[in-house]
């Protein structure tokens, strides 16, 4: 049974009467700090919902060095897209925090799509969702500078899992997000400090005015951005 404090997430986006369903379904698993949930190439399949704890998904080079691309929380699910696709696990994933993991699956969760029309739905609106945020990310990277990117992905981060404006994460796991130096996020965040849109502090960043970094964000975009 899914046991998880927080109102945030997908999971917690769809009704009721489905939560429950999908509680039921589910085997809980538990995670120590760093410890690995899945490799990529990995062929046995889980549609994953967060109960607790963050997750960090990324690769890892053959001189083993890691490379981050997203971090999910309480509410957030994982493996829809080596079920729809990959048909393999196409990131690692290691624990931040204490995580616990609920697991359905992937033949039990694909009957569940042709029972339940609103888990179909609600899956494409979030992978379509997804596809727009890696398309934002790989224009960024081919047009914008650091400060920009880290200002956008703040605050994607602030919409997704914030609570009264904090992002619990330090400046090491945001130079792996960003693929950047720890010395050049140390710059970009002071740079946002002095723009009056972010405070930092150990291990976390308090997003200061959301409505004034979204703002200056636009205005550096160099393209139209898209309506969310």
């Amino acid at each position: 049974m899914m046991r998880s404090d927080t109102k945030q997430g997908f999971f917690h986006r769809l009704s009721p009467d489905l939560q429950a369903k999908l509680q039921d379904a589910s085997v809980r698993q538990l995670f120590a700090d760093k410890q690995c949930l899945q490799e990529r190439g990995e062929r046995t399949l889980f549609f994953s919902i967060i109960e607790k704890g963050h997750v960090r998904f990324g690769t890892t080079g053959r001189n083993g060095s890691f490379v981050s691309v997203s971090r999910l929380g309480p509410g957030d699910i994982f493996g829809d897209i080596a079920i729809f696709g990959a048909r393999v696990r196409v990131h690692d994933a290691f624990a931040q925090g204490d995580v616990a993991i609920s697991r359905i699956p992937e033949s039990r969760f694909l009957g569940f799509l042709e029972q339940e029309p609103e888990l179909a739905l609600s899956l494409l609106k979030l992978m379509g969702k997804r596809l727009t945020q890696a398309l934002d990310a790989l224009d960024d990277a081919l047009r914008q500078p650091l400060v920009v990117r880290l200002g956008r992905f703040l605050l994607r981060t602030y919409q997704n899992e914030g609570v009264s404006g904090r992002i619990d994460i330090g400046q090491s796991d945001l130079a792996e997000a960003m693929a950047s130096s720890r010395v050049s996020i140390s710059k970009a965040l002071r740079d946002l400090s002095d723009l009056g849109f972010v405070e930092t502090g150990y291990g976390y960043v308090r997003i200061r005015n959301p409505d004034a970094l979204r703002q200056w964000i636009d205005c550096a975009e160099m393209i139209d951005p898209l309506d969310n």
